[in-house]
């Protein structure tokens, strides 16, 4: 019964991808509804416990939108139907509703990561402004002291190292992509270094731990594919490419899941996020074995004849 509403949550995100209709309403506006809408449900639920569901989170928040037909048969408009699944996604005026009644709701679907995805060539202006929408703590890794004046500068991507890539990946999430993101483009865009092969095996390992958590393990194959078609494939270093074209995003994503609960099982990790995201950069960093490093860690190949521009 899981497996087949998994499947039929899969089916409707297909066909909402399959209904875009352009720049305004990309595969990102729906994936960043769907991530949005379980933002909401995630905040709710010490009101609505399990039984968040649409319909009793449009109830909770938008109970003018129920009514009686001329049949005394309870109507309502369903757009958190809609909005689960990314097939419409909310007005401003919408997300400013529910933000008043659900604080720190909005920040998913106004995150500056579907700014970066969608326009990665324009980071030579944008980067700064980018970086500085960002929490604190990613501010603090990528700023330093510019010894020619009393101000802090944004790290440039050719002079990022292993310590802070470690550090970014600890805290996987929505900030720390986008900060990947945004070194990455800066690389391919701007400074075309060699250092983009790092940062992308950087990004891709973030991605797979941030999606190794639910209910992002549902999303994942889909977040890998506007991450490798917006981004990853454009990484070509001395003829060496990333090897994207062989991954099973969601099986790996899915195997990392696994791995970090059996590891909670022997009781070698907490079981908090934070203990869990750790774990997830130690195993990918082979530090517990090498098995689950080289088994989910992206291959560089010869860029040539199958790379994909």
């Amino acid at each position: 019964m899981h497996s087949e509403k998994i499947e039929q949550f899969r089916n409707t995100i297909n066909q909402s991808l399959v209904n875009v209709t352009g720049p305004r309403r990309d595969e990102l506006t729906v994936l960043s509804t769907v991530l949005w809408y379980w933002r909401v449900q995630e905040l709710l639920r010490p009101w609505l416990g399990n039984r968040a569901t649409p319909y009793a989170i449009e109830r909770h928040l938008e109970p003018e939108g129920f009514g009686r037909t001329q049949f005394n048969e309870v109507f309502r408009r369903r757009k958190w139907d809609k909005y689960a699944v990314g097939a419409h996604q909310p007005s401003n005026t919408t997300v400013n509703k529910v933000e008043a009644k659900v604080p720190g709701s909005a920040w998913i679907l106004r995150h500056p990561m579907w700014e970066i995805l969608r326009q990665p060539d324009r980071v030579l202006e944008k980067k700064e402004s980018w970086l500085f929408r960002l929490t604190p703590d990613i501010q603090r890794i990528v700023f330093v002291n510019d010894p020619k004046s009393s101000t802090r500068k944004a790290l440039s991507s050719p002079d990022v190292t292993e310590k802070h890539f470690q550090q970014l990946e600890l805290r996987a999430g929505l900030d720390s992509l986008a900060c990947l993101a945004i070194l990455l483009a800066e690389n391919i865009h701007v400074c075309d270094g060699n250092n983009a092969i790092h940062i992308g095996d950087s990004l891709y390992r973030t991605l797979l731990i941030y999606c190794a958590f639910e209910p992002y393990l549902l999303m994942a194959g889909y977040l890998f594919k506007c991450f490798r078609d917006r981004l990853l494939n454009q990484v070509v270093v001395d003829n060496v490419r990333l090897d994207l074209d062989s991954v099973d995003f969601y099986e790996s994503a899915f195997l990392l899941h696994r791995e970090l609960w059996k590891l909670i099982g022997d009781r070698k990790i907490g079981w908090k996020r934070e203990d869990r995201t750790l774990a997830g950069m130690k195993l990918l960093r082979g530090k517990f074995g090498f098995d689950a490093m080289w088994g989910l860690s992206l291959l560089h190949v010869p860029a040539e004849p199958n790379s994909k521009k």
